[in-house]
């Protein structure tokens, strides 16, 4: 079973309602049950008493008093039956002295009693003195306990709820607001430095610790940064060179036929590593946040621009191009040239890995965003190879054509404008590219 995700301050409340229930589960079970004892209790002394009261009355008015030849017992109920006092002669010469319970049939109905039996001897006969009190006050006691009780942790409950659920929240609004700070930075160096107010010492340790890891990280961010950049400026300039005199060995003439295609295929590897060198660089400078998100880019004129400027490929491998865009205008803050790449990568891939049928882009509505489509009826990637297409170098294709690094460039970019990216493709069925970008007013 998987665990509940819940926040901190949740958890705390959830916790501490927890132990309220059990707590007040401990206290409607237990209050009414000591109560009843407690009351049994106190009605065990009341009878005590009324038997030293009915004692002193026989002592000083004589037994004759209340039995006569005719009459050997004697009863006396109460008006409203909750207690009565029975006196009458026993055939057996048996001294009693106990208190228990016992059931009476009082107007037709069943009364529960606790009853003091006790028994005396007058001039050798011996005398049974009953003295009975309803259980009914008792129960009836119980059952008001137990109502009152239960009300009364409901009301605490709620009250306390309340209460902790704005304390814990205002204890806790330091880490949230530590917690944001984080989130809102989308690199080391656009990190907030500045503390949080707290008058807690684990939060106050907690950025302590957040920032000096942060000036470790920006400080390795940032070399790395600078070294991709010296990397790649100091591998341009050789392949520009070495570009440079192929070309010219190339425009010459002098090369022999058998030599040709090797440098046709040298002059295709330096372009391909230009293009991936340019694309490191690119990916390096889109995590140091070098681009401006500053543009009013129309999403649909950047897609028109990318397939007129594509138009020559699929010409050549004669393919069909199907435009279906029923979005309305979407634009967004953005960089216009990295959205360009963006989709310039996404319908390249389509033309280069399909070789008959044709690319459908479509754009639909959906609530607050336009939904992109990119399809092709190529061959489709397996499945195994879904899950890591978008990582650097995470999956090649078998010809060598690869997903190396333009796919992986594509993520960052729309991570970069927060367009949500997905795919869905099968060997055979072609793949589409989805493509959700928010519309902005």
């Amino acid at each position: 079973m998987k665990a509940i995700r819940l926040k901190l301050k949740d958890k705390l409340i959830m916790v501490n309602l927890l132990v309220k229930l059990a707590i007040m589960a401990v206290i409607v079970l237990v209050v009414p049950t000591v109560a009843i004892k407690f009351s049994i209790n106190q009605t065990d002394e009341n009878l005590i008493r009324k038997l030293d009261n009915t004692l002193a009355m026989i002592d000083s008015m004589g037994i004759e008093a209340f039995l006569t030849e005719e009459d050997q017992a004697f009863g006396s109920y109460n008006i409203l039956k909750e207690e009565y006092v029975s006196l009458e002669k026993m055939e057996a010469d048996t001294l009693l002295n106990y208190i228990g319970f016992s059931e009476r049939i009082v107007d037709n109905s069943i009364v529960d009693y606790r009853t003091l039996n006790y028994s005396i001897e007058i001039d050798n006969n011996y005398y049974l003195i009953e003295i009975g009190e309803s259980l009914e006050t008792i129960f009836a006691l119980e059952r008001q306990l137990r109502r009152y009780a239960l009300i009364f942790m409901l009301m605490l409950i709620v009250v306390t709820i309340v209460l902790e659920f704005f304390s814990i929240t205002t204890l806790l609004r330091p880490l949230d607001r530590i917690v944001a700070n984080i989130k809102s930075s989308r690199s080391p160096s656009s990190f907030n430095y500045d503390k949080v107010p707290t008058s807690t010492t684990d939060f106050e340790y907690l950025q302590e610790t957040i920032h000096s890891q942060m000036r470790r990280i920006e400080k390795a961010f940032n070399s790395e940064r600078e070294y991709i950049s010296d990397v790649s400026h100091e591998l341009l300039t050789p392949i520009s060179v070495i570009q440079s005199k192929l070309e010219n060995m190339i425009s010459e003439g002098n090369l022999p036929e058998s030599e040709l295609p090797r440098v046709f295929e040298a002059r295709k590897m330096l372009g391909r590593l230009t293009v991936m060198v340019r694309t490191l660089l690119t990916l390096s400078r889109i995590e140091n946040d070098e681009y401006p998100l500053k543009e009013r880019v129309d999403i649909g004129e950047i897609v028109e621009n990318v397939l007129e400027e594509l138009s020559d490929r699929l010409e050549a491998k004669a393919l069909s191009l199907k435009v279906d865009w029923k979005a309305p205008a979407t634009k967004i803050s953005g960089n216009r040239q990295l959205l360009f790449n963006m989709f310039y990568n996404l319908v390249n891939n389509a033309i280069k890995f399909t070789v008959k049928g044709g690319i459908t882009v479509t754009a639909e509505e959906k609530e607050d965003k336009t939904v992109v489509t990119i399809e092709d009826t190529g061959k489709g990637i397996q499945a195994d190879r879904l899950e890591g297409l978008f990582t650097r170098f995470g999956a090649h294709d078998t010809d060598g054509g690869g997903y190396g690094l333009g796919l992986a460039l594509v993520k960052k970019i729309c991570d970069y404008h927060s367009i949500l990216i997905s795919v869905e493709s099968a060997p055979g069925m072609g793949t589409k590219f989805f493509l959700e970008v928010k519309r902005e007013e």
